[in-house]
């Protein structure tokens, strides 16, 4: 989860790379439980994942080439990519980035280096008890209590079993 604040970054490691190609995929929240159910987002994605994500359940939103930081021979090297210059106007949903050399055919069955992500100013805190499920919604920027949050709970069959509010405590 990053904050929906300006100045965001997201680490790209490369070795011996002077450029990488990126790629910015993002799925609604409406079709992130075809994601989760067919194990997407625990693994790294390849050119024909990407593909079929940007065709069926999301859309590509960026593309593009990154200059990677430079470094001595045959050692790591971070790069920050800037993901609030990428994303001006995040929308509600989830996000892919991948980077693969720019010498690399984009339709390989090669895995890309794959990032999923979410750009938002809540953060969620759940506790469960004797008495039922305790959810927490706080300000990402200010950690402060978050009221007026519309909450849902949905069953692993996408149906939903209830929603609350959240108050000021």
């Amino acid at each position: 989860v990053l904050p929906k604040a300006s100045g965001q970054q997201l680490p790209l490691t490369s070795v011996n790379l002077e450029a990488a190609r990126l790629r910015v995929l993002r799925v609604n929240d409406r079709n992130l439980l075809q994601q989760i159910e067919n194990r997407r987002i625990t693994n790294l994605l390849d050119g024909y994942d990407l593909k079929t994500i940007a065709n069926r359940s999301g859309e590509q939103i960026w593309e593009g080439t990154l200059t990677l930081a430079g470094g001595e021979r045959n050692q790591d090297v971070t790069t920050a990519v800037p993901i609030s210059e990428i994303l001006r106007d995040p929308q509600p949903g989830i996000y892919i980035v991948a980077a693969e050399p720019t010498t690399e055919d984009p339709d390989s069955y090669d895995n890309r280096a794959t990032q999923w992500l979410v750009v938002s100013d809540l953060g969620l805190f759940t506790m469960r008890g004797n008495d039922g499920l305790h959810v927490f919604v706080r300000s990402l920027a200010t950690a402060q209590p978050r009221s007026g949050v519309e909450l849902r709970l949905y069953a692993r069959n996408n149906g939903e079993l209830g929603k609350a509010t959240t108050d000021s405590k």
